[in-house]
């Protein structure tokens, strides 16, 4: 059920006029779209989970593409494929 709260996050925010997909997102930026904290989002960066881009040395900002994320959220993902979810409920 929470996948598939992301997964309506991801196409929510896919269909955005405004979201380009090769713009620099904050921490704060991913964390609106997938519904966990900034501090969340920088402990998937630090842990190695999601790349990034950090700016000057250790501690400096850091910067996330979208199109990251999407993999980390779908490789997150656990149960049936849609299509097959979508046969049992017929």
């Amino acid at each position: 059920m929470y996948a598939d709260m992301l997964l309506f996050r991801l196409a929510t925010y896919q269909n955005r006029p405004d979201m380009s997909e090769d713009r620099l997102l904050t921490a704060s930026e991913v964390a609106e779209r997938v519904g966990f904290s900034a501090d969340w989002v920088l402990d998937r960066f630090e842990a190695g989970d999601v790349p990034g881009y950090r700016f000057g040395r250790k501690g400096g900002p850091v910067r996330f593409l979208w199109a990251d994320w999407e993999m980390f959220l779908r490789s997150c993902r656990v149960g049936p494929s849609v299509q097959i979810a979508q046969v049992h409920r017929a």
